[in-house]
């Protein structure tokens, strides 16, 4: 099948089975609620940290959560009806309470912000009993599962036993009661025992949240002993003054990451389609040369009329070779190979077997066109191809096939995508609508990365997208799933981690110690970029780190012998790394050596090699190459002709704009090209900004006046001079994008 073919039928799948994944978006459903800013008790300081860091946490596990914080009682009515109707058709409910509740006469009942339990009747119109909660989590096909922190101790019981008397206060017990799980089919987990009370702790989370978040994402683990491994937690933690307690009635096991290898997935019930499905779907699949497309229509239509044809087709086909795994099929294969050799383009070394160390560009890209086209609409096979594309500079069909796995939903592919209209790279045009509403949906997928460039978004996006709550919102759901993807072992989000306390970020305190520890524990883990973290700690322009020359050069040694092989397998970018240990690194410099792999890089087609080569002659090292301003124009001018961009702007860039360079030789060029280079990388233009901007030369100041004065944002006289008019203008002008 051709690239054309397999996007048409990939594009089929996704209209046939969009009813199906909306469905399975909805398959698992949680309602969330943190109540903490109680307007009259002492308030609680974990909730709201609780109900955001879990809420991160059960996205990265599928489920659509509907979250609640700080709620009044007709807020929680109103949240709690949103739940009951958005999980009507869900397989998987969940229930998580943080905040204050309380026992009466063996039922429990949560507590808003708001209540004030001072009168007999603040029982029934104050507080939210949990059954209102559980009526609507129930159901024969439905797995329940709550967890209530909601055992502390609670001064808003005193005011209540006052009110109701000491002949009725009796009822009225520490803690929750132990609420019967028969004949509920729930699953539910307390903070505590019966009849005590939790501790908030003096974390970011109390302990049980601490726990949970902790165990919940582990892989193949079933509920049952997660929670006997947050029990253990707890009473470590809490010195065994607390132990969680929980009670089930469910009639299965359940996990929550992922099931074991031999659990079979329940089928998916494909939702009724138009009568000319069938014959769209055969048309985009009637001449694939494999067997999965012929298959895949057989299982969809067995009744349609080109049935017979389909099976005749498939019958046709030659029987595949001997399966390399005899538990795999033939298409995975191949689609296996494709990851394997993709995977040198993530940086991960992989065991590609006998004679398998050296692999060409060209390979990858070849395994993965192999299983696109044995292998339609498969997410990952898109991805890889679309990075297979990328390393050898084919933009248009980088951009082809990440589209199209867009188009399945892959959640990298969202991601992807997004940054790539957030940034306006690798031949997407700059968008920010798009990009936001791309990454939103890699977020909701679970997504860290999608949430990170988000709260940069609404951080720096300009005056159309920045917003504090936004931005603050969405860096605390980085940090979450940061952290528990880290926990889980993931080697990259080990090293971001790492990278965030070295130095302190964003509440981040700074922690070398921690830095380190995390950061030896993403090597171990196979991040190769953590070799290069740890080489230069511990060089000795660092601070945090007692110098070590002999430990940074072994890092680095590590580091280039790792590019090296990966460089063996395919990957270009590892030409770059490379070439920047020579150049930048104090203990293995050697600007000789980073010349020549620029050199060979700018033959692959590596053209940001040409920025490079520049900057070696553009900064006196005192050693290695010499300064050569002249020649470094000329470097610079080259990238700017090869790539139709300016090198990064403003700064000290300003000075590499020369008149031997094609395009910046023309005044109308050049301003086009500084102000391409400004959306690009910036937004807001500083009073220091504006003085490299009257750097240029006056023909191409000149013009960049004319351009805003086209674009409708600058009135004043063109004659080059940059005053507050212009400075105006621009920053209305980059506001635009």
């Amino acid at each position: 099948m051709t690239i054309s073919k397999i996007i048409r039928f990939a594009a089929l799948l996704v209209l046939i089975v969009s009813t199906d994944r909306a469905i399975a978006a909805n398959d698992r459903v949680a309602l969330v609620i943190g109540n903490g800013a109680y307007e009259h008790a002492v308030a609680l300081p974990n909730p709201r940290n609780d109900a955001d860091d879990l809420s991160a946490l059960l996205i990265t596990l599928d489920f659509k959560v509907i979250k609640g914080v700080d709620l009044g009682r007709s807020d929680m009515e109103a949240i709690i009806r949103n739940f009951a109707i958005a999980s009507s058709e869900a397989r998987t409910v969940l229930f998580f309470y943080a905040g204050h509740g309380m026992q009466v006469d063996g039922r429990n009942y949560l507590i808003p912000v708001d209540a004030k339990l001072e009168d007999r009747t603040a029982l029934d119109f104050e507080t939210i009993d949990t059954e209102k909660v559980f009526q609507y989590m129930g159901g024969s096909d439905k797995t329940a599962l709550v967890f209530l922190d909601a055992c502390r101790n609670n001064p808003l019981t005193r005011n209540f036993v006052q009110a109701v008397g000491a002949s009725r206060s009796a009822g009225i017990g520490r803690g929750l009661s132990a609420e019967a799980a028969n004949g509920t089919g729930l699953f539910l987990a307390f903070a505590t025992a019966p009849n005590d009370v939790a501790q908030d702790g003096n974390g970011r989370n109390s302990p049980f949240t601490s726990a949970l978040l902790r165990h919940l994402p582990a892989p193949a683990t079933e509920i049952q002993q997660i929670m006997t491994r947050v029990k253990a937690d707890v009473q470590t933690a809490t010195g065994g003054k607390q132990r969680p307690w929980h009670n089930s009635d469910l009639s299965a096991e359940v996990y929550l990451a992922s099931r074991p290898a031999h659990t079979q997935s329940p089928p998916l019930n494909l939702p009724e389609v138009s009568e000319a499905a069938d014959e769209l779907f055969w048309r985009a699949v009637e001449s694939a040369e494999a067997p999965e497309p012929l298959r895949l229509f057989l299982e969809r239509f067995p009744a349609s009329r080109f049935a017979d044809e389909a099976r005749q087709r498939l019958a046709s086909l030659s029987p595949p070779e001997t399966p390399i795994h005899s538990d795999e099929g033939p298409n995975r294969q191949i689609a296996r190979r494709c990851d394997d050799l993709a995977a040198a383009l993530r940086y991960e070394l992989r065991d590609l077997g006998p004679g398998g160390e050296t692999v060409g560009p060209a390979d990858i890209v070849s395994a993965c066109d192999e299983a696109v086209s044995m292998n339609p609409g498969d997410g990952d096979s898109l991805v890889n191809l679309a990075m297979a594309n990328l390393n050898v500079r084919d933009l248009a069909s980088y951009r082809e096939a990440l589209d199209t796995a867009v188009a399945v939903g892959h959640v990298t592919a969202i991601e992807y995508a997004g940054n790539n209209y957030y940034r306006g790279d690798y031949g997407y045009p700059k968008d920010r609508s798009k990009a936001e509403a791309l990454l939103l949906s890699a977020s909701e997928k679970g997504s860290y990365w999608a949430d990170y460039v988000l709260s940069e978004m609404y951080e720096y996006g300009g005056p159309r997208f920045k917003d504090d709550r936004k931005k603050d919102l969405f860096r605390q759901r980085y940090f979450s799933k940061l952290r528990a993807r880290a926990d889980t072992g993931e080697a990259d989000a080990i090293q971001r981690l790492a990278s965030h306390h070295f130095g302190g970020w964003a509440g981040i305190a700074d922690n070398p110690l921690e830095a380190r520890r995390l950061m030896e524990s993403a090597v171990d883990a196979g991040n190769v970029f953590a070799l290069e973290n740890l080489a230069r700690w511990f060089a000795k322009s660092e601070e945090g780190y007692a110098p070590d020359e002999a430990k940074s050069r072994s890092y680095y040694l590590r580091y280039e012998k790792t590019m090296k092989e990966l460089f063996d397998r395919g990957s270009q970018g590892a030409l770059l790394i490379i070439a920047g240990i020579y150049h930048y690194s104090d203990d293995m410099k050697d600007e000789h050596k980073a010349l020549d792999i620029y050199t060979l890089a700018i033959e692959r087609g590596i053209y940001e090699a040409y920025d490079r080569i520049g900057s070696l002659y553009f900064w006196d090292n005192k050693k290695g190459l010499p300064y050569d301003r002249a020649l470094a124009l000329e470097w610079y001018a080259k990238y700017t002709d090869a790539t139709g961009e300016c090198v990064y702007f403003p700064t000290y860039q300003a000075q590499k704009l020369n008149p031997k360079s094609d395009i910046l030789g023309d005044p109308r060029k050049a301003a086009e090209c500084v102000l391409r280079s400004q959306v690009r990388y910036g937004w807001e233009l500083s009073s220091d900004g504006l003085s490299d901007y009257r750097k240029i030369a006056s023909p191409t100041r000149i013009e960049i006046q004319r351009i805003l004065s086209e674009a409708g944002y600058y009135k004043g006289e063109i004659d080059g001079a940059f005053g507050p008019a212009t400075e105006k203008a621009l920053n209305n002008y980059l506001a635009s994008f």
